[in-house]
Formats: structure tokens, C-alpha cells, sequence
């Protein structure tokens, strides 16, 4: 195999090929890198043609793949590249001091992960000097082609093919809540339907979890109706403890908040639902300072916390 071949390779390229060896399964590998089975698979088969030889073949009698002896040699070429493309990053932001971090995510992310998640970046790079703002926006996926940012995390993924995407290790629960005593609040699960005429508390669009719960009502076939607009979980949770409504919000704001106390969770068909949080990027142009941060991101894993 020529050694000039890895170099027609993309990042994106790369890390699919990792995944699809790691886990010998392209069901597997799309869900590690966060795109369909059709794309992984047809993605791999690019990176074929453009090697000139396979890499993977179907293994009879068993599910999944298995690497040919060149998928072997250009899987291990491909984790060498990525670990020292993430050391180049490191090297050149220590040569250049300090480097914002430009960071778009969802307000439920922001509340109950951020802090954490950053507080271990900063253990692992004190040497480096940064900044993270985070900010909400209306539309993240424009301001990363625009350059106005440098990652996004929200639970949607993004369609624009100029931008690469992969499923974080941290798992939302959301919930439906109202004040104690609701009708909904039963042992039997009610239909979607039922919420047809009761009243919403949601984020607004395009805030992860309004257009979560948007998804599963339209997969359902239910029309929802939407009577207050609230970005901050905490406030949602006060809003539904008042009285006002149904809010759909983390499961970890209810341990949160004393109004919490007065809530009962309802038993409504799709609910309650998990739903990694994603982050996106534009594909193959990303900073020093950014590529570390996305870096630890995607090998951040939470520790479990108990319902």
C-alpha cells in the first residue's frame, strides 16, 4: 500500500475506519460515530476506492465484519494519525498561549454537565491557557459553517454534510411532570394523544428538548399544544409545580429543586426517554484549542447516577 494514500484521507475517514475496526460492526460503528448504517457503510466503501484494495470482508456464518490483513495495516496507520493530530493540536497551543473554545449547547446541557465536564478538562490541561463561552443560539449548525463557533452540543444530529457529528458518553433522561394529583399520573400508560389537550411547558425551538418531544408526538401522530415557552429546566419544573401546565424536562432537574416535591411524574406512551447528547463540528476544520476540547468530549463517560 503506497505511503501516500492515508494522506488522501479525511479526519472524517479516519474515524470511521477506527470505529468500524474497533467494534468489527458497522451497525456499531455507525452508532459510535453517529450517522446511519447506508452512510458508514457507503463512507467505507469510498475509503476502498481510494485505497485500491478492501479492508473489510463479510465473515460467512457471522454477523458483523472482520479486517483483511491491508484493513489491519490501515486501521492501526489511521489510530497512530489521530493520536498525533490531537498532539500536534496540544503542541501548537502550548506554542501559542492561550486559545478560546467556542462552544454553542443546549441549556439542559449547559445546567447539569458543563461544569463537570470542563473542571476535568482543566485537571488534564492545566499548562493551557483557555476560554469556553457558552452561549445558546438559534441556529448552531449556521454559526459552525459561519466559523462563529467551534462545537456545538445538542441532542440533534446535524443534516449539513459539511459538518461531522459523533454521540457523546452522556445520556439524558427526560420526563413528563405536572402538579401532583393529575389524571396522567396513573399505572396504566396513557396514549400520546392524551396530551393533545393539555398544556405544554417547553423549551423553545430549536432547544434539544422541544424538538425531542415534538418527534416522538409527531411519531405518534399527537398535536401538541405549546402554551409557555421556558429555556431553563429550573424554570420549567417552577412553571409545572405552579400549576400551569406539563413540562418535559431532565430527569436530574427534579433532584434539584425543591418545587420539585410538588410534582408527580405521568405515565404517557414514550416517556420517559434517553437520548445521548451529540457533538458536531465542522468537518476537517477545527482549531488547536477546539480539537482538544472535542477530544475530551467524546472520551468524557459520566458516572451513572441513580433515577
Amino acid at each position: 500500500m503506497p505511503n501516500d494514500r492515508l494522506a488522501s484521507l479525511t479526519v472524517h475517514h479516519m474515524r470511521l475506519l477506527v470505529a468500524a475496526a474497533d467494534t468489527l460492526s458497522l451497525t456499531e460503528a455507525a452508532q459510535a460515530v453517529g450517522l446511519s448504517l447506508s452512510n458508514v457503510a457507503e463512507h467505507l466503501r469510498t475509503v476502498e476506492h481510494m485505497m485500491g484494495e478492501r479492508l473489510f470482508q463479510r465473515v460467512p456464518g457471522r454477523r458483523g465484519v472482520a479486517l483483511t490483513e491491508a484493513g489491519v495495516l490501515m486501521a492501526d496507520r489511521c489510530r497512530r494519525a489521530l493520536l498525533a493530530l490531537e498532539g500536534r493540536a496540544l503542541t501548537e497551543v502550548h506554542q501559542d498561549g492561550e486559545h478560546d473554545v467556542r462552544l454553542v449547547c443546549d441549556p439542559s446541557f449547559g445546567e447539569w454537565h458543563l461544569a463537570t465536564l470542563y473542571s476535568s478538562f482543566q485537571l488534564l490541561h492545566q499548562e493551557v491557557r483557555r476560554k469556553v463561552t457558552l452561549d445558546g443560539s438559534d441556529s448552531p449548525t449556521s454559526d459552525l459553517i459561519a466559523g462563529s463557533c467551534d462545537l456545538v452540543v445538542s441532542l440533534n444530529h446535524p443534516s449539513d454534510p459539511r459538518v461531522d457529528a459523533a454521540p457523546l458518553h452522556i445520556v439524558e433522561e427526560y420526563v413528563l411532570v405536572a402538579r401532583s394529583g393529575h389524571p396522567l399520573a396513573s399505572d396504566t400508560a396513557a396514549p400520546l394523544c392524551a396530551l393533545e389537550g393539555e398544556d405544554l411547558l417547553l423549551p423553545s425551538r430549536p432547544a434539544g428538548t422541544r424538538m425531542l418531544v415534538e418527534r416522538i408526538a409527531s411519531e405518534h401522530g399527537a398535536h401538541l399544544h405549546v402554551t409557555w415557552e421556558l429555556s431553563n429546566p429550573g424554570a420549567l419544573v417552577k412553571a409545572a409545580a405552579a400549576g400551569l401546565g406539563i413540562a418535559a424536562v431532565p430527569r436530574a432537574a427534579l433532584h434539584a429543586h425543591t418545587e420539585a416535591q410538588s410534582l408527580c411524574l405521568l405515565n404517557v406512551q414514550g416517556f420517559p426517554v434517553r437520548q445521548a447528547w451529540v457533538a458536531s463540528w465542522v468537518r476537517d476544520s477545527i482549531s488547536p484549542g477546539a480539537h482538544l476540547f472535542r477530544a475530551h468530549l467524546l472520551r468524557y463517560t459520566e458516572e451513572p447516577t441513580e433515577p
